[in-house]
């Protein structure tokens, strides 16, 4: 497994070798889930997908926004995607607080991503990195533009996946940063958002 995939597997709560892995939390509707993992020196942070698939398709569509202050910068964001991380922020906080590691590693995947972006905003300050894999415009086009001057991010993309391209542009969201773009090319198509799809892609 290379250091992608750990990341991929992060998310999904899978067992990675040479990890120790800590209890999970889950997010306000129960939903939602992060898992925690460490090693010597650094604390693994990976955002699930929630298990309510139609309410992701939802948000998804959702255009309402939301103002955030994050270490004394402004930045506008989807109201759906922060509302629901700020439900477990606090304990978030808090497990990083209490594991005290030099480094940190967050990993988002699909709606999962959205909350990695926003949690390494709060984290840009200390040796953060973020990793996304098929993820959702989460932030306003300006505001993505801003995030990517205090972001060490790493977006993995497949070609034919749908959901990047979600929320539509036209409802002024964006990306952060450019992508890293997987898979073949061709016309889009949900099948490529599965994660055993970017699984067996990131080989």
């Amino acid at each position: 497994m290379n250091k992608l995939q750990k990341l991929l597997a992060i998310t999904n709560g899978d067992k990675v070798d040479g990890l120790i892995q800590l209890d999970p939390i889950s997010d306000e509707s129960g939903l939602g889930k992060v898992y925690f993992y460490r090693d010597n020196d650094t604390l693994y942070i990976g955002f699930s997908p929630t298990m309510d698939k139609f309410g992701d398709w939802v948000r998804n569509f959702y255009f309402k926004k939301i103002g955030l202050s994050i270490l004394g910068t402004s930045y506008i964001a989807h109201a759906g995607f922060a509302l629901e991380l700020m439900t477990f922020l606090p304990k978030i906080l808090g497990v990083i607080a209490l594991q005290n590691t030099q480094k940190i590693e967050v990993s988002g995947y699909s709606q999962g991503a959205s909350h990695a972006i926003i949690l390494g905003l709060y984290l840009s300050k200390r040796e953060c990195n973020v990793t996304t894999f098929g993820g959702p415009r989460c932030l306003g086009i300006f505001s993505a533009i801003e995030a990517s001057k205090h972001l060490r991010l790493t977006r993995i993309v497949h070609n034919q996946d749908a959901v990047p391209h979600l929320p539509l542009s036209i409802m002024l969201f964006a990306h952060v940063g450019k992508a890293m773009k997987i898979g073949k090319k061709g016309f889009l198509d949900i099948k490529d958002h599965y994660f055993d799809n970017y699984m067996n892609e990131l080989e």
